[in-house]
């Protein structure tokens, strides 16, 4: 049977895997709302939100409402907003570590993907293809928030060539 239930009453959709890890259960829902439950008892610890509303352009706001997951690494929580930025949040009580900016406000373009963490960085991508942004892979220091390197999965004008031979392949 039911042990517990957690209502989020301002919550439109969740559609990200939640993580457990030592007893509570992290999951993000729209908006890239992070949530901290313990597991024991459907108690809410923490929650923490990005307020990306207040940073994206109308369209991107409502198109990319949606967050589809977080990942853990060394006691902290990672989460991408849908006006581009990924926030390292602390595990324990949710506040925000660090927070770098993938892309500039006002481009046609948003994170709503799940990243990933190992090896002491993060993984993530952006999304807007349908508006015509370029897509890429880009990793980040995990302690710091320092963008590491950034790898364009398309290439910018076809009638330049190939960037490199990665591209190229």
């Amino acid at each position: 049977g039911l042990d517990w239930a957690l209502d989020l009453p301002n919550a439109v959709s969740v559609n990200s895997m939640p993580l457990a890890v030592v007893g509570v259960i992290y999951f993000s829902a729209d908006r890239a709302i992070v949530h901290a439950v313990d597991a024991s008892n459907g108690k809410l610890i923490w929650s923490y939100d990005p307020q990306s509303w207040k940073h994206a352009p109308r369209g991107i706001a409502i198109g990319f409402n949606t967050n589809r997951g977080i990942t853990y690494w060394q006691g902290r929580i990672f989460v991408g907003t849908g006006d581009g930025r990924l926030v390292a949040l602390n595990a324990t009580d949710g506040q925000v570590l660090w927070a770098s900016r993938a892309f500039p406000v006002g481009e046609r373009k948003a994170i709503n993907g799940a990243p990933r963490a190992f090896d002491g960085k993060v993984f993530i991508g952006n999304s807007g293809a349908e508006f015509g942004t370029r897509g890429y892979v880009e990793a980040y220091d995990a302690i710091s928030g320092e963008r590491l390197w950034r790898f364009y999965t398309v290439h910018d004008n076809p009638a330049d060539g190939f960037e490199n031979a990665a591209m190229e392949m």
